[in-house]
């Protein structure tokens, strides 16, 4: 994943709220709009890679099994 992950204004406002909500609601603790900003900003450049690296693979495992699949219907017709 090469390409930082950007937002609409709308959305990147949405995200942050939802963070802001989430650190008050889960750790009783209220952050600004910049500690969320920055939170955002961490995950989307630390742990969003990991993620998308994850999906991914997992797709790739699900396409191969379906891939595998077909094959295996191939041969089953072509005797």
């Amino acid at each position: 994943m090469s390409e930082a992950i950007t937002f609409t204004k709308e959305t990147k406002q949405d995200v942050i709220s939802k963070i802001q909500y989430h650190f008050e609601s889960t750790h009783d603790q209220e952050i600004g709009e910049l500690s969320a900003s920055f939170t955002l900003d961490f995950i989307l450049k630390d742990i969003a890679p990991i993620i998308y690296n994850q999906a991914i693979e997992d797709a790739h495992a699900y396409v191969t099994e379906k891939l595998d699949d077909l094959y295996e219907l191939q041969k089953h017709t072509q005797r």
